[in-house]
This record gives structure tokens, C-alpha cells and sequence, in this order.
């Protein structure tokens, strides 16, 4: 838990937001990665960088996850030395493929909010996220 609350403090309380976040992401495409994995990995890809935004630390994530999804990743409790020991590389190319498509749509979303144009990015978001974002109006 002190770890925890360590890495959210360094991201000034939006880690576990954004972790909440993902974990949506994660139930609307089936479950794929398991919850702690999924904490742990954010955490792991978010060590070196701050979130300055929900937007763009979820881009960020996505992008990361893609490229960290199989790599080690020991438990930071120390319970295990991989938590991504479960993961069947069968679901490889699936997996990869999920983090792609939110990363590409966070991506669209992003620059379609820079340009004001409020409703496509909430429609973005709203493939990203699924039934967990909220609707636009």
C-alpha cells in the first residue's frame, strides 16, 4: 500500500484515477490483463514520467503497455518475480492488438480535443473506454 500511495503522490493523486481508468478499458475488452497486473504495469510504465493530464497519461500507458505487456515485471510486494507469469503467449497478437487500437483512438481523441471539436473526441474516448465513458450531452 505505501507503495502505492508513494507513486500516486508522485503523480500528484492521478495514478489511481488513471488506473480506475484503464481498469475500464480493460473489463469493456474482455478482461484481458489481470487487475494487478494491470496496476502494476501502469505503475511500471509511468515511473519515469508524470501525469500531467487523464488524456495524455492514458495515451501514454497505452503506447508503453504495448511494448511492456510481456516484459518481467516482479511484484513490488515481492510476492512473485513476474506478475505476467499467467499470460498465455497465445493471446499475444490479441493483447497487442487491444493496447494498439486504444492507443491509436487516445491519439485521435487528443488531437481532436486540441482542435475543439469536443464531440469526436468524446466519441474516441467513447471506443477506448466503452460503456464506462460517459456519453456526450
Amino acid at each position: 500500500m505505501e507503495l502505492w500511495s508513494q507513486s500516486n503522490k508522485a503523480h500528484n493523486g492521478a495514478l489511481v484515477p488513471l488506473i480506475k481508468m484503464l481498469k475500464c478499458w480493460n473489463r469493456s475488452n474482455g478482461n484481458l490483463l489481470r487487475s494487478f497486473h494491470l496496476e502494476v504495469l501502469v505503475r511500471h510504465v509511468l515511473q519515469d514520467v508524470t501525469i500531467s493530464d487523464y488524456a495524455s497519461g492514458a495515451r501514454w500507458a497505452f503506447d508503453k503497455m504495448r511494448g511492456k505487456v510481456w516484459v518481467k515485471i516482479a511484484d513490488p510486494a515481492g510476492y512473485s518475480d513476474d506478475v505476467a507469469s499467467y499470460l498465455a503467449k497465445s493471446e499475444a497478437d490479441k493483447i497487442i492488438a487491444a493496447l494498439d487500437k486504444a492507443y491509436r483512438q487516445s491519439v485521435a481523441a487528443e488531437s481532436n480535443a486540441s482542435y475543439g471539436f469536443v464531440r469526436s473526441a468524446i466519441e474516441d474516448w467513447q471506443t477506448v473506454f466503452g460503456d464506462y465513458f460517459p456519453g456526450y450531452g
